[in-house]
Order: C-alpha cells, then structure tokens, then sequence
C-alpha cells in the first residue's frame, strides 16, 4: 500500500509531536519540585536612583517636535524628488506640481519663471531619486527649518540611451506658512 505525499508528512507530524510530549513529561518527572523554604531572609535594601520625571507639556513638546521634524523630513523628500526631476516632454509639470508645496514668495518667483520659460527643442530628461534627508538647522519657536538632501540624478541628453548618473546635493530652507511646513528657498550645489 503506498501512502501519498500529505499522509507521509503528517505521520511525520504525528511522531515528532508525541516525542516532544514524551520528552516533555520525562525532564518534568526527572526534576524535582523545589519545595518552599521556611527560613526567614533579611530584607534587602534597595536603593533607587532618583527618577527625573519630564512634565507633561514637556513630554507634549518633544513629541510635537519630532512630528515636525518627521514632516520636515517628508516634505523634503518630497519636495527634492518631484523638483528635481524634469523632462522636455513634460513641460514643466514637475514645477506646477510643487507649487502647493512652496511658499507664496517663492511660489510666485517659480510661476513668473513658467510664465516665460520654453522647453528645448532637444531632448532632456532628469530623475532625481533622494538618497538621504538631513536636517541641519530646526527652530520651533521661529518654525524655521533648514534640511541639505542627498540625491542621485539620472540625466538624459538627445536620446533616452545617453544616459549619465551624478550626484547632487539640495539645500532646503522652510517656513512654517498657512498651517503647514512650506520651501522658501531650493537651491542646487
């Protein structure tokens, strides 16, 4: 008589698990109860460290910062890769679309560019992918931030085959607008 695949393996099953009870119940029965012991132990002293308790509004504000330095950082890379890439095909679009993530002043600097910018006739495409986000300067109380973003680029020139990685570098300055963390400033180095 020849026994499938699955009734093998779950005889297998079987007797391995009544092993392990075996097993089981044999060390149990083989230690012995440790019984109670009736001696009367000296206390020990503890002594703790004092703990430093932080206020509640305290514990409030670190939490609130790190959420802020978390959208910091979210909206920088965001940002950076969305700015950072670009194609003739696409006709600015990756601009347009990061509108709502600027200031107003700066927001309306991007615009007049749109307003008087034409693409090439040439073909030219960027991807820019964030590798790292670093915050290097966050000021709660003037809601300022400053982030420098490590990115590679993918650029192409004349044809999509031409292609050439480099590596650059985003300095990011934001303000706190309109309820929300917005770039101030972009700038390449």
């Amino acid at each position: 008589m020849s026994l499938s695949l699955r009734t093998k393996r779950l005889l297998i099953f079987l007797a391995i698990l009544i092993i392990a009870i075996l097993l089981s119940l044999f060390i149990i029965s083989t230690f012995p109860k440790q019984e109670k012991s009736t001696e009367i132990k000296q206390e020990e002293t503890i002594i703790q460290q004092p703990v430093v308790q932080e206020s509640e509004e305290e514990h409030i504000q670190r939490e609130q910062q790190l959420v802020s330095e978390s959208a910091v950082r979210s909206l920088s890379d965001t940002f950076t890769e969305r700015y950072g890439s670009y194609s003739t095909e696409s006709d600015f679009a990756n601009l347009r679309d990061v509108l709502v993530l600027m200031t107003d002043r700066f927001a309306a600097d991007t615009q007049n560019y749109l307003d008087s910018a034409k693409s090439s006739d040439d073909y030219y495409a960027v991807t820019t992918q964030v590798l790292n986000v670093k915050i290097l300067d966050f000021d709660e109380e003037a809601k300022t931030a400053t982030t420098s973003v490590s990115t590679q680029r993918q650029e192409s020139r004349g044809t999509i085959q031409d292609m050439s990685v480099i590596y650059q570098t985003l300095f990011l300055e934001l303000i706190w607008e309109q309820g929300m963390w917005k770039v101030d400033v972009a700038e390449w180095q």
